[in-house]
């Protein structure tokens, strides 16, 4: 039984070659997997490229062999140059294989690694190139022909302005307020409330509370406390057991 097959792709407009394997049996439609024939498939079309069967062999070795043996035969008789080949054949595996870089290559790789200038720096695309970008990017695009919510805009300028979460309304205020110990009536809220009453409801207040929790120490008058009311201690204090509210 056989395991597979030699074959030859020539390419009908310049004559070039390809030496190639595969398992199973002889495919025509099938003309190779090798990067330049590829490249070439794509330049002339499939239909300029002819397939033909070379030889079938029995075992994965002899397979390896014998492609390595036309491959070969195909570069002393037509020149490397006429082959779509760039491995010796038989490995199967990248095409690399079994080579090394130059220290020239390898300088060249390091270069590149290192930071080495954009092939576009100092370049600008086209009109034309920008035009099929830009036409490309909107016909892909998953939003087009949407809109969005106001309250989703709503969301999106709060989020450019850096407000974090939603002012205060006056129900929340009033819970505030009356969770609030130590609170002197109900909070003036008044938008058009003047600094110079603030100003002197701190100059009233100050060094005029004492905090609860026995400290001896005078409550800091802030410019909240105009709203939220006085509170019974200083920051981060706390009563002391026994001591009624």
């Amino acid at each position: 039984m056989n395991y597979g097959y030699i074959y030859e792709t020539t390419n009908k407009k310049n004559g070039m070659f390809y030496i190639g394997k595969s398992k199973g049996f002889f495919n025509p439609n099938y003309h190779g997997s090798g990067i330049f024939l590829n490249h070439a498939i794509n330049k002339y079309g499939k239909n300029n490229f002819h397939t033909r069967l070379i030889i079938y062999v029995r075992t994965k070795k002899q397979l390896n062999e014998i492609e390595k043996m036309c491959i070969l035969i195909y570069r002393s008789a037509y020149g490397k140059k006429r082959l779509y080949n760039v491995s010796d054949g038989g490995d199967g595996g990248p095409l690399f294989q079994g080579h090394k870089h130059s220290d020239k290559t390898k300088k060249q790789m390091e270069l590149i690694h290192l930071g080495k200038s954009s092939g576009m720096k100092g370049k600008h695309l086209s009109k034309e190139t920008k035009e099929k970008i830009r036409k490309n990017h909107s016909s892909n695009s998953t939003f087009k022909d949407k809109h969005h919510s106001e309250e989703t805009k709503l969301k999106i300028k709060r989020t450019k302005l850096g407000i974090k979460r939603k002012p205060f309304t006056k129900e929340c205020i009033k819970n505030m307020v009356k969770n609030h110990k130590g609170m002197l009536g109900k909070i003036p809220w008044n938008k058009d409330i003047s600094k110079e009453k603030i100003e002197l409801f701190i100059k009233e207040n100050t060094n005029k509370n004492l905090c609860k929790c026995g400290c001896k120490q005078f409550i800091v008058i802030k410019k909240r406390h105009y709203y939220t009311g006085i509170p019974l201690l200083k920051q981060w204090h706390q009563l002391k057991k026994g001591v009624k509210k």
